[in-house]
């Protein structure tokens, strides 16, 4: 018979936590912890830099400048606006120099540290605290655009709560570096201001005829005068020098229809959209956008100009109808769709939007009239009539050239994924005639899990050099990490499709695809660590790629860097100690970085970068955006009361 002494746990690889004697344990006391540790993380939640952008520009010397802009507060309250700092090439503190532009000698602040009894006046020193970028506001006018306007329509309000946005005021904007073109959309409506030298940032309404709100801008990447955004479950069109507004998609049943009164009563009636993704793919999925400009555009013998839009149309016609209880509307109950578990979810396809752009000028005008000519385009062949198997659009867009257009498929399960790469040719319209050529797509990359896939962002594709192959940069968990893969593919011939009738593909579906021929895989990363699935950044001059990691510990997430053409073990470029936050500039020059530890809250600093040998990338601090906060961070000491509370020891809390 066992001794009642005995541990069964009691072996090297089974040792339960021991429990830590002689500490009161009481959930009260844990609810007080958190209500205090709450109190002083609030504050913070508007401080934290956000949404960070680099600017690059040449000066009237001819020395190139740089600029940060990024989403903060300036007063201590949760109203986020629009800010920047000027970055010199120099660390903050060599540049702070009575004949430095931008910087003054307030912009290095001193602390006086605390003086032991006994000490005089003479023995008193200051002690250097980290020198700060002196912050600017964007906007010269005073309030923000989001201030004393409409409150948020019931869309906005939604999109807040699925991106689990805290703050108010301006959550994100658009902007055209070249041109210094800033759109914000804040309650409702979409601002514009222009921030260049020597001209005050003003920010301004962009006119519209339309109703409701106008959601998810996006600047056209080869005209910024041209801008998309979401009003009722469509696409518009707005042309920012001549003041047209144009619908560009005609989803929705009715113009008169907006998303908002349909979440009040008229849900069944407005179940088609156009560029607004599913609740789940929002929800789930994390993709917030549903049209996707093409990056590139092309000019016609005549001089007109040809730019694509991708998008997606969603419809919920089959997606169950909720009524739910909501006390903050004028009604007692609001009605959602919402897909719950082994329900049928909403079905999509995707669409084309050609837009052929022409100028003219009447005599005695001064401004140029736009005429947008619009063609909504089909596939031939719908997505998921070729691909039965596939359940869920997860990622879209262009390939950098704008020649193919790429769908990341999902099945039911999550256990097979697929890329499939699309001729722009295989979308066609009423004003195009079917010469019984189908220009087909092709999968690129297929996986399958025994377990289940997880979506990333992660996707590059590099520019080809072959009309039969394309390579790209990918993430996959197929070793049970996940890790970056460079893939080259064989392409059979996309852009000159099949002939009518041809099997072109693996038999899944009514025309189906090309089968997937993956000519080159080569891991670039791995070991028993995983590469962060959204943020990444490819220097194609240097042969260089820049990921999120958890390379040295589990526990913070760093920036590293590696060569995809000679794979070697990833540089780490961010400090230990402190989970980061990273933003690297376009010229991969610069860095910004917000990060934290149990012990630290979170702070923000810039870094400069230096290539000093091929595959080689060092850095070096230039000087703090934002200055550590206050003493009072509470998280330690609610980790070490929660451990207590469950009898752990206070020896397994992160560092």
């Amino acid at each position: 018979m066992a001794s009642e002494d005995f541990d069964t746990y009691a072996v090297p690889t089974a040792s339960p936590p021991r429990i830590q004697r002689g500490y009161k344990r009481s959930w009260i006391k844990l609810r007080s912890t958190v209500r205090e540790t709450r109190k002083s993380i609030t504050p913070l939640t508007s401080t934290v830099p956000s949404n960070f952008q680099f600017r690059s520009r040449i000066d009237e010397s001819g020395k190139e400048r740089n600029c940060l802009y990024f989403l903060g507060d300036m007063d201590k309250s949760r109203e986020s606006t629009l800010l920047k700092v000027n970055i010199p090439d120099k660390p903050l503190p060599a540049a702070l120099d009575a004949n430095e532009e931008n910087f003054d000698e307030e912009a290095m602040d001193y602390q006086e540290s605390d003086l032991d009894k006994g000490n005089t006046d003479q023995q008193k020193q200051r002690q250097p605290r980290e020198p700060v970028y002196p912050i600017m506001p964007v906007f010269s006018s005073h309030p923000t655009p989001s201030s004393g306007l409409a409150p948020m329509s019931k869309e906005e309000q939604l999109l807040r709560e699925r991106k689990r946005l805290g703050t108010y005021g301006i959550t994100s904007y658009e902007m055209s570096l070249q041109q210094g073109l800033v759109i914000i959309p804040a309650h409702n409506s979409l601002f514009k201001c222009y921030d260049n030298p020597g001209a005050a940032c003003l920010p301004k309404d962009i006119p519209t005829k339309s109703d409701g709100s106008r959601l998810d801008p996006k600047i056209c990447p080869s005209n910024p005068d041209l801008v998309a955004f979401i009003n009722n479950s469509d696409i518009w069109l707005t042309c920012l020098e001549s003041g047209n507004e144009i619908r560009l998609t005609h989803a929705s049943e009715k113009h008169s229809s907006s998303s908002s009164s349909a979440l009040l009563g008229n849900i069944e009636e407005s179940a088609l959209s156009a560029g607004v993704p599913s609740f789940v793919m929002q929800e789930e999925f994390d993709r917030y956008t549903g049209y996707w400009w093409s990056p590139q555009c092309r000019t016609t013998e005549d001089g007109k100009q040809v730019y694509h839009i991708l998008y997606e149309e969603v419809d919920e016609s089959s997606v169950e109808v909720i009524t739910l209880f909501s006390p903050s509307s004028h009604e007692s109950s609001e009605q959602y769709r919402y897909p719950r578990a082994g329900t049928t979810n909403a079905s999509s396809s995707l669409r084309l939007l050609e837009l052929t752009v022409s100028h003219s000028k009447l005599s005695g005008q001064t401004k140029q009239e736009i005429n947008v000519q619009v063609s909504d385009r089909s596939m031939r062949v719908a997505l998921f009539q070729a691909c039965p198997w596939a359940e869920y659009l997860t990622r879209a867009g262009w390939t950098a050239d704008g020649q193919y257009v790429y769908a990341v498929l999902l099945d039911r399960a999550q256990t097979r994924q697929a890329i499939m790469l699309i001729s722009p040719s295989s979308f066609i319209g009423s004003d195009i005639r079917d010469v019984g050529v189908v220009p087909h797509m092709q999968c690129i990359y297929e996986e399958t899990s025994d377990i289940w896939i997880n979506v990333n962002d992660i996707l590059h594709f590099f520019p080809q050099s072959s009309e039969s192959q394309i390579s790209f940069l990918f993430a996959s968990e197929k070793s049970g990490f996940r890790h970056l893969y460079l893939v080259t593919s064989h392409l059979q011939g996309l852009n000159q499709g099949s002939v009518a009738g041809q099997h072109i593909g693996q038999g899944d579906g009514a025309g189906s695809y090309m089968p997937c021929q993956i000519l080159i895989e080569v891991a670039v990363t791995s070991g028993p660590w995983v590469v962060m699935p959204k943020e990444f950044w490819v220097d194609e001059a240097r042969g260089l790629v820049f990921f999120m990691g958890f390379m040295d510990s589990a526990l913070e997430s760093h920036l590293y860097v590696t060569s995809y053409d000679q794979i070697d073990t990833p540089i780490r470029l961010t400090e230990l100690g402190f989970s980061h936050a990273v933003q690297l500039s376009k010229n991969f020059s610069l860095f910004v970085t917000v990060y934290s530890s149990l012990e630290s809250p979170p702070q923000s600093a810039i870094f400069k970068l230096a290539h000093d040998s091929p595959g080689t990338v060092s850095c070096s601090y230039l000087g703090h955006l934002t200055r550590k906060p206050g003493n009072n961070w509470g998280l330690k000491q609610c980790w070490i009361v929660m451990t207590n509370l469950l009898g752990l020891s206070n020896n397994v809390h992160p560092t």
